[in-house]
């Protein structure tokens, strides 16, 4: 899960002030996913399955961790400037990384060139 995940969730999580208050006071040892009061928590873990992840991309653990980060955002744990900082932190690793990427494919293609030269 990215910190641009996380931003965006907290984004949609804006305008359902219930959610948010049923997120932030999660407090079972079960995650979120296994509760015990069942009639309550199963149509807000819907709720929110339904808002979060509609396409149903998240895995198990995946799903997890976002609403712990979310919990984590809810109760001032982690700042939404903090989740800015990460995000841009992770595109630069990624802007780093499509740039070793690019240097060697140019550097496969002129291993290639010297290749077919000596044939």
């Amino acid at each position: 899960m990215s910190s641009k995940q996380l931003l965006e969730a907290l984004d949609i999580l804006a305008e359902y002030s219930n959610i948010q208050e049923y997120i932030k006071s999660f407090n079972e040892p079960q995650e979120f996913i296994n509760t015990t009061n069942t009639n309550t928590n199963t149509d807000m873990v819907k709720q929110i399955d339904n808002l979060l992840d509609p396409q149903g991309i998240y895995t198990g653990g995946m799903w997890v961790l976002l609403l712990r980060n979310i919990h984590k955002a809810l109760k001032g744990v982690i700042t939404r400037e903090y989740i800015l900082t990460q995000i841009a932190e992770e595109k630069q690793k990624r802007d780093e990384l499509d740039w070793e990427l690019h240097y060697l494919e140019l550097n496969r293609r002129r291993q290639e060139m010297v290749s077919a030269d000596r044939s």
